[in-house]
């Protein structure tokens, strides 16, 4: 059925460039689906492949944001981008000082009088005797400056109360990176934030060759609970039965216990459906599973603490754990450092870290 997915591209495509964002999910998934149904398929066949679909429409569109199209944006993003390059010069040492005003005065040249940036400043670093590597790192980083620029000014365009962004990408080596990696802010929080190269992060993210960039997402963030609600499980909730709503309110409790523990805290039900992850719940960026260990057995809370699974544990028990059981927990998180494991007593209901 390569023509109905070119078709339903083709729809995804016409809401972005109509600056329509806002409206895919809601608007264009109903004309999405009025011509699946026309080409005689089944919206349940297609509706998880929607995802990747916008992000293939999303990858389109930035290669032809690259290859030339928009010359009007294009220049003004190298101006902007130029005007920042200047007001952070300071925090950089003197041998990239030097490659800085190069890239500024290039993007000047190039935005003023259509000249190809990329090369001056391939000729000018080449002069200094820079290493090849060390010009295609400038290059590189200021390829990616100017598309992350684009984006933004993209998200300024979607006009929604909801819209969030997401740090997503490869894992994390940098130390900016790992603080921020899977996590969710607002707009206007990302503005403000700059990576430990003293560079704006909404521009240049984590630094020279990062592979991290900012996803837009949609959801409430619940300021007196400190947690996000990503819209799939606000939607979930709102369809569910009242048995699955009883279930999922428990789930936000325990959601907002976690949060008032100091950590970054997300629901989001598209972690079933994109990922096939037992779970809804995001800690401190990391996928979180919720255990039910058969209690009568000496080895039930051992075998929850299982390794290959999520980051962050929760186990759910009657009433609490003795001396035997809190020391299984302390001697597996000292074997798997980069894991947390809590305790939900359903008797006081109550959230506790084990250390």
């Amino acid at each position: 059925m390569q023509d109905l997915t070119l078709r339903i591209k083709s729809i995804i495509k016409k809401y972005f460039t109509e600056r329509k964002a806002d409206k895919l999910k809601t608007d264009g998934f109903e004309e999405i689906k009025t011509i699946i149904k026309r080409y005689g398929g089944f919206w349940k066949d297609y509706k998880n492949e929607l995802n990747a679909l916008i992000n293939q429409v999303q990858n389109d569109l930035l290669k032809d944001f690259q290859q030339g199209h928009g010359t009007t944006i294009q220049n003004t993003l190298k101006a902007e981008l130029n005007k920042i390059i200047q007001r952070e010069q300071t925090i950089f040492s003197n041998n990239a000082k030097k490659a800085q005003t190069i890239i500024a005065k290039s993007l000047e040249e190039s935005a003023a009088q259509g000249k190809d940036w990329e090369s001056i400043v391939r000729r000018s670093l080449q002069k200094l005797n820079y290493e090849e590597r060390h010009i295609n790192t400038e290059i590189e980083t200021t390829k990616a400056a100017l598309n992350n620029l684009k984006r933004f000014k993209d998200f300024d365009q979607i006009e929604r109360e909801d819209l969030h962004l997401r740090y997503e990408g490869p894992e994390p080596e940098r130390n900016f990176c790992s603080i921020h990696y899977n996590k969710i802010y607002k707009l206007e929080d990302v503005e403000k934030m700059t990576n430990d190269f003293g560079q704006p992060a909404f521009t240049y993210c984590g630094g020279y060759n990062c592979r991290h960039r900012w996803v837009p997402v949609f959801g409430k963030m619940e300021e007196a609970n400190k947690l996000f609600i990503h819209e799939s499980w606000q939607n979930k909730l709102e369809d569910a039965s009242k048995r699955e709503k009883e279930i999922f309110l428990k789930e936000k409790d325990t959601a907002i216990q976690l949060s008032k523990l100091g950590y970054k805290t997300e629901l989001n039900y598209e972690l079933r459906k994109m990922y096939n992850k037992d779970t809804d719940i995001i800690v401190e960026g990391k996928y979180t599973q919720l255990k039910h260990p058969n209690e009568k057995s000496n080895r039930g809370i051992k075998n929850a603490l299982n390794p290959k699974q999520a980051d962050n544990i929760i186990i759910q028990i009657a009433n609490d754990i003795d001396t035997k059981q809190a020391n299984e927990i302390k001697s597996f998180i000292r074997r798997h450092p980069e894991k947390k494991v809590f305790i939900f007593s359903r008797f006081k209901n109550q959230l506790r870290e084990i250390k």
